[in-house]
């Protein structure tokens, strides 16, 4: 399974590295950085990683715009979304594979920050994702 990441950013220099990283160390074929017109070092940034899995491209602002922009590109036979702010897990792609949706899906969140507001947040979220089919980008959806 070739799996392509997308990541839309927009002014991401503080996260773009580590979300990158993270795509690849799970075994992604691709990372496909969509930046919708950033004034900071996102893209400097990317092509100072100097890994050849991993491109950018420049797309309109706007998220939705952004996402699609980089999905005509991919050439994975799975797409994942992925928001800049976000990491996945190293056994990411296993998980998907293992995953029971029948075509798309996402992770269980982990927030890392203290409180018990952000652990009620990340059991609703796996709530709504279980028991709604609706997960949300911060959770890195899969098709």
């Amino acid at each position: 399974m070739k799996l392509s990441v997308i990541v839309p950013t927009w002014n991401e220099a503080a996260n773009i590295e580590a979300c990158v990283s993270s795509a690849l160390q799970c075994g992604a074929a691709e990372v496909i950085v969509s930046d919708g017109g950033s004034q900071d070092e996102s893209i400097t940034i990317v092509d100072a990683m100097n890994e050849p899995r991993v491109r950018w491209l420049r797309s309109p602002s706007g998220r939705g715009v952004q996402l699609r922009a980089a999905a005509e590109q991919a050439t994975g036979d799975l797409l994942l979304f992925l928001h800049a702010d976000n990491r996945l897990p190293v056994d990411a792609l296993e998980q998907i594979r293992i995953a029971d949706w029948p075509e798309w899906g996402g992770f269980r969140q982990r927030i890392e920050a203290g409180g018990i507001r952000y652990r009620l947040l990340e059991w609703g979220n796996a709530w709504r994702a279980r028991v709604r089919s609706n997960v949300f980008g911060d959770q890195a959806i899969f098709v």
